[in-house]
Formats: structure tokens, C-alpha cells, sequence
């Protein structure tokens, strides 16, 4: 992202250059474009002289982590993952070491099982479905492409 990336090809879910795609893979790789989105917005300057008054609230000696700045704008500083653990190991373990793998498994599980299909106007899914019948029938069989040459 600092190198000027804006295009990211093949990365979500991709293995074995396109010939296997894994949704659990899919998950994390989208945790992890949304973590290089937000590095890519770089810093907020928005809120400055709040953040500049919130200097003399403190004091010297003080912290911030109280401070009402702090509290109305922590979320938006940082970017927390859904998928990523950032506990230490020891309570990773204690919690079921749970390994991202098993993590993103289990989300893909929870999209599926929510997944509502969008609705779609009749007379549009027909003229989808005929086009579809129409491409089958005017393009040829893979083995017939390949025999060609």
C-alpha cells in the first residue's frame, strides 16, 4: 500500500494461481485488504484541535486513555480485526487456541447459514436463464476447443 498499490489481483481466497479457491482463506484475505484500506487513509486530521486541547486537559504526569477524546475516536484510530487474535498466547490458549483457519471456517459458516438470495424480477431471471441456454448451445464443448489445434 505505501508503494502506491490500488489494485490487489488475485488475493481473496486465491490458491494454486486460481485452480482451488478456499472461503475460509477468502475471509482473512478480505480482513486483510480492509487492514491495508485503512493504513491507505493514513492519518486523520480532521478533530487536530481537539486532540491538541485534550494535550492541556491532561497535563503533564497524565494519560489519555480516560480522556473523552480518546474515548469518542479509539475505534476509529485503529483498525480491530474480527478474524485476527491479538491476545497474548497464553490466553489465546486458554480460550481453545483457537488457529485462524478454524476461525475463518466458522465465519463462512455463519455467512452461509444467514444468506438470504436477493430477490430478482421474474422477467428478468427468465431472460438471464435464456441467454445462459443460448451461450451453452452456441459455444463449443471445451473437448471440441481443444481438439482444434
Amino acid at each position: 500500500m505505501f508503494s502506491g498499490s490500488n489494485y490487489v489481483w488475485h488475493l481473496a481466497g486465491w490458491n494454486e494461481a486460481g485452480m482451488h479457491c478456499s472461503m475460509a482463506k477468502f475471509v482473512v484475505d478480505a480482513e486483510q485488504c480492509a487492514m491495508a484500506y485503512r493504513m491507505a487513509e493514513g492519518v486523520r486530521w480532521d478533530d487536530f484541535d481537539q486532540a491538541i486541547a485534550a494535550v492541556s486537559d491532561v497535563g503533564p504526569g497524565g494519560h489519555y486513555l480516560g480522556h473523552p477524546h480518546t474515548l469518542e475516536n479509539f475505534q476509529r484510530a485503529f483498525f480491530m480485526p474480527e478474524m485476527f487474535d491479538n491476545n497474548s498466547i497464553e490466553q489465546w490458549e486458554a480460550e481453545g487456541a483457537h488457529e485462524i483457519t478454524a476461525r475463518a471456517l466458522g465465519h463462512v459458516r455463519a455467512l452461509l447459514a444467514d444468506y438470504e438470495e436477493p430477490k430478482l424480477d421474474p422477467a428478468r431471471d427468465e431472460a438471464l436463464r435464456d441467454y445462459i441456454a443460448r451461450r451453452e448451445r452456441e459455444i463449443p464443448a471445451a473437448d471440441a476447443l481443444n481438439q482444434t489445434y
